[in-house]
């Protein structure tokens, strides 16, 4: 009896063991004709949204999971008609860092200008208004097509290694 007392205890704790590693399983995300792949800690939530714009209405393609109530990661795509793309990208990029800052009511406490693979991007630090969380957003501009990566955590969290983890998965893929 004791030994199967030991081992129904050994197979438990096995079994809790692999239970974390089992919670942060990371999904590779490809959504077909996106011309990108992000890996999430988990299998995101799908939306999509028809944004008005003089033009005509935009399709924007979101993928999202959150992790418990303080950490979420998203993604969000769509292709801009021609007509919307009458400014340079480096403006294009402020417009997105700006609209990004008041659309969260935030402030933001760090910009960086960088690049993914050929096109011109932007990693932001959005502090949110209750001073309590941070969104570290990647914002890029690929020809016609922008992307979006955020990630939310606990302010001092903004760093973590799922938060870079989820940022640096973000990669390009050719057409």
């Amino acid at each position: 009896m004791s030994r199967l007392v030991a081992l129904a205890a050994f197979l438990s704790l096995l079994l809790l063991s692999a239970l974390p590693a089992w919670a942060q399983q990371w999904t590779e995300y490809q959504p077909e004709g996106a011309g990108y792949r992000i890996e999430f800690p988990g299998a995101p939530r799908t939306t999509v949204q028809e944004v008005p714009t003089p033009s005509g209405p935009l399709r924007m393609f979101f993928a999202a999971i959150g992790r418990g109530r303080d950490v979420s990661f998203q993604s969000i795509y769509t292709a801009y008609p021609p007509e919307l793309l009458t400014d340079d990208v480096q403006t294009m990029l402020d417009r997105a860092r700006d609209g990004a800052v008041s659309n969260s009511k935030g402030k933001l406490r760090e910009e960086k200008r960088l690049n993914v693979g050929d096109a011109s991007a932007r990693r932001l630090v959005i502090e949110a208004p209750d001073g309590k969380h941070a969104a570290v957003a990647l914002i890029v501009l690929s020809g016609n097509r922008y992307y979006q990566v955020t990630a939310v955590a606990p302010i001092g969290q903004e760093n973590s290694p799922d938060m870079q983890r989820f940022l640096d998965s973000f990669t390009l893929l050719k057409p």
